[in-house]
C-alpha cells in the first residue's frame, strides 16, 4: 500500500470509518497510523501546536478548554518543572495528587501572567513529556502505543485498516463484506499534493537521543503494523 503519512480525514471517510465500527468492533479490525506522524497531531490537537490555551477560548468552549487544560498542559508544566513545586501550591495546584482537581480559568489566568505571552511548548518538550508518561505509566490514549490498544499479538484481526491508506482500505473491506460504497468519491484530496513526510517537519530540530528514545518506545508499533522510518531518521 501506497505509505503517505501526511493527510487528515474527511467527514465522508469518517462516514466510512463509523459504518466500519458498527460492521466490526475493533478487537476485530484496528485502525492504526505511523508512530511517528501521530505524535505529531496529538502535539497540534492536544497542545494546539504548543501555544496555550487563551482565556477567550475558554468562555467560548469551557468544557472542551478546560479539558484541554487539565489533561495535557497542566501535566507538561509540572513533569517539566516549567513553573516549580513552591509556585505551583502559591497559584493553587496542590503538591499531592495535582490533577484529581479540575481547576477554572481563575488559574489559568495566573499560569498565563506566572509564564508570559510568549511562552511556548515545543515539539521536543512535548517528546519529552510522552517519555515521561511512558515512564509512570501514565500514557494518554491519544499517544498509548497501537500494540497496547488493540493487542494484536492476542486477538486474531480480519482486517488492518492503516489511516494512511484510509481510502483503499475502506474501499477493500467493503468489496469483502459486500457492502454498497463509493469511498474513492470521498478520497483526500491533500493525498495527491502533500509530501508523504511533510508532517514529519516537526522532528527536524529534535536531537538524536530523543528520537532514538521515541523510536525504542514505539517500535512494536513499526514492526506489527509495517511502518518505516524515514530516510536518515536516525542521522546526525
Amino acid at each position: 500500500m501506497n505509505e503517505n503519512f501526511g493527510y487528515s480525514l474527511h467527514t465522508g471517510v469518517t462516514y466510512y470509518l463509523i459504518t466500519l465500527r458498527n460492521i466490526f468492533n475493533e478487537e476485530y479490525m484496528p485502525f492504526c497510523r505511523h508512530p511517528l506522524t501521530r505524535l505529531v497531531s496529538a502535539y497540534r490537537q492536544r497542545f494546539a501546536n504548543g501555544k496555550l490555551p487563551q482565556l477567550k477560548i475558554w468562555n467560548k468552549r469551557p468544557l472542551q478548554t478546560k479539558k484541554s487544560f487539565n489533561n495535557y498542559w497542566l501535566p507538561l508544566i509540572i513533569s517539566h518543572n516549567i513553573i516549580p513545586a513552591t509556585e505551583r501550591q502559591a497559584l493553587g495546584i496542590p503538591h499531592k495528587d495535582p490533577m484529581r482537581k479540575m481547576y477554572s480559568a481563575t488559574l489559568l489566568k495566573k499560569v498565563h501572567a506566572r509564564l508570559g505571552k510568549t511562552f511556548h511548548i515545543t515539539f521536543p518538550m512535548f517528546l519529552r513529556h510522552v517519555i515521561y508518561t511512558h515512564q509512570i505509566k501514565q500514557v494518554d490514549s491519544h499517544w498509548r502505543p497501537i500494540e497496547w490498544l488493540c493487542s494484536p499479538c492476542l486477538l486474531h484481526y480480519d482486517y488492518i485498516v492503516k489511516l494512511e491508506t484510509m481510502t483503499e482500505d475502506v474501499k477493500y473491506v467493503f468489496e469483502q463484506l459486500n457492502i454498497p460504497s463509493d469511498p474513492e468519491k470521498r478520497k483526500n484530496v491533500e493525498r495527491s499534493t502533500k509530501s508523504p513526510w511533510a508532517d514529519l517537519e516537526k522532528y527536524k530540530y529534535v536531537p538524536l537521543d530523543l528520537k532514538k528514545e521515541i523510536v525504542r518506545l514505539y517500535w512494536n508499533d513499526f514492526y506489527l503494523f509495517d511502518y518505516k522510518l524515514p530516510p536518515g531518521f536516525l542521522d546526525q
